[in-house]
């Protein structure tokens, strides 16, 4: 393990970008950028429970089992990006007077997004392009799911900026990939 030094210390900086083509064309690689980031929270999810053997006493833990992985990501964007809100809401519609998108909640539903839809035809490719990509890792969800976290929240203040909060769930792609976290000239899409 290497010494650690203060200037490794890692503050990812970056944006969303949604359906990248190619990791090699900076800023927005490609693909839709969703806005900046404020903050971003990713979450391995993976599942490794304990196998017990009674022969060593009631509960003793003896070895942990990998059962894969249910990746999440979730965001604060630090705008009201109309491709971001599109991507991450399921009922949108564009402003007649100001082309800008606003979100409906109803208790019954509306249009192609009633209660019990499946919301995986809805998968995209989901990147958190770091500003610094040969310094900071970055994360790829390439089928990634716009899930509503039920803490996600609409952060208003005049003190400050204020956030909209976007949340993303892994699925499998054609190969089999949830996600995968490192350095962006390593990552494939």
């Amino acid at each position: 393990m290497a010494a650690p030094e203060i200037r490794t210390i890692t503050r990812i900086k970056g944006r969303l970008v949604r359906d990248p083509t190619s990791f090699a064309s900076a800023p927005d690689y490609g693909g839709t950028p969703l806005g900046l980031v404020a903050v971003t929270s990713f979450d391995f999810a993976i599942r490794s429970p304990a196998v017990e053997a009674v022969e060593h006493g009631d509960g003793q833990e003896i070895d942990f089992a990998y059962m894969g992985a249910n990746a999440a990501m979730s965001a604060v964007l630090r705008s009201w990006d109309k491709d971001a809100i599109q991507a991450a809401f399921p009922h949108t519609t564009i402003g007649a007077t100001t082309g800008v998108p606003f979100v409906t909640l109803s208790l019954f539903g509306t249009g192609s997004k009633r209660p019990g839809t499946f919301l995986g035809p809805d998968a995209m490719a989901i990147l958190l392009a770091p500003d610094a990509p040969d310094h900071e890792p970055a994360i790829y969800l390439p089928s990634a799911v716009p899930v509503f976290d039920t803490t996600a929240r609409l952060q208003t203040s005049l003190a400050g900026e204020n956030f909209v909060a976007v949340s993303f769930k892994a699925q499998p792609d054609t190969s089999g990939r949830l996600a995968l976290v490192g350095m962006l000239a390593d990552l494939t899409l």
